[in-house]
């Protein structure tokens, strides 16, 4: 099973280290075209897998525009399904994941950040952390709720040129509803959950991670017309907990990084993934793809 996120015109991973060209993305598709079984997550979870060829399927996490745009009409041209997982940060009136915003502002400015009496400033390594204990921006927002982050949005928009959010929309617009109406019409697209407002739900109390995987169902069976059963987890992250409580809840496919316990492969629901790299080139790739792993 294989981990995509965003797709651009030129390979640009300066802001967004997980986005590849979309020229890579083509030749990707042709080697799994020729060489191997590409196949909706709905067979992968359900069929046998391929006799003679490696059984694939293609994921995309984090509901970028850049899907739609750039991935979708190679995945048509090819006749490659795959499954896209959208957060609801668009219904919660947002069009950039919190993770993003924090990236683009750590590359465009050097103000002080304060917010919920917190001071951050700029580390030696371009990173904001706290001025008192040293810990990064971006790991209190992994281990906090939304409530830090809705907090902390408005100084981000603060800290950061409209016109730099202009020049680079392709390395973080999110869908609009319409949009994902339209990438959910393609007999090549799946959709699936991937958390309300992207938070670890392996940080946040388990009646807030049901609330927000049920609110997240809801908005997206409002925008596509289609049942959601299928998760991926934020940051690959959930606990023995939250995997008893989406099966409660009906997903039934549930999609890992790297397994966490001992005894997830166990786990008929759950699945590891093989993050695209795109840092290497693509017979290195397609060598990571076919061994199942980069060591």
């Amino acid at each position: 099973m294989l981990l995509y996120h965003g797709i651009d015109d030129v390979g640009g991973n300066r802001l967004n280290t997980r986005v590849i060209s979309k020229g890579m993305f083509e030749q990707h598709l042709a080697y799994f075209k020729e060489h191997f079984h590409t196949v909706s997550l709905d067979e992968y979870f359900d069929a046998p897998a391929h006799p003679e060829k490696l059984t694939i399927t293609i994921t995309f996490d984090d509901g970028y525009r850049n899907n739609l745009t750039h991935a979708l009409p190679l995945l048509e041209k090819y006749e490659c399904p795959a499954s896209f997982f959208i957060t609801g940060i668009r219904d919660a009136g947002y069009d950039i994941l919190w993770a993003d915003l924090v990236d683009l502002v750590s590359h465009h400015s050097s103000e002080e950040l304060a917010f919920s009496g917190l001071i951050f400033v700029k580390d030696r390594k371009g990173r904001f952390v706290d001025r008192c204990s040293g810990k990064t921006l971006k790991q209190f927002c992994k281990d906090s709720g939304w409530r830090f982050k809705h907090d902390m949005m408005p100084s981000l928009f603060a800290a950061i040129d409209p016109a730099i959010l202009e020049q680079t929309q392709d390395y973080w617009l999110q869908m609009t509803t319409s949009e994902i109406r339209e990438l959910s019409a393609s007999p090549w697209a799946t959709i699936g959950s991937h958390g309300y407002y992207h938070n670890n739900l392996d940080a946040i109390d388990l009646s807030s991670a049901e609330e927000e995987l049920e609110h997240t169902r809801q908005f997206l069976e409002a925008a596509t017309g289609t049942s959601i059963s299928a998760l991926a987890f934020p940051c690959g992250l959930y606990t023995r907990e939250v995997l008893k409580m989406c099966n409660q809840l009906g997903y039934n496919k549930l999609l890992a990084v790297d397994y966490l316990f001992d005894d997830d492969y166990l786990n008929p629901h759950l699945v590891e993934r093989i993050g695209i790299n795109p840092y290497i080139g693509v017979t290195e790739q397609m060598a990571a793809i076919l061994k199942g792993t980069y060591y």
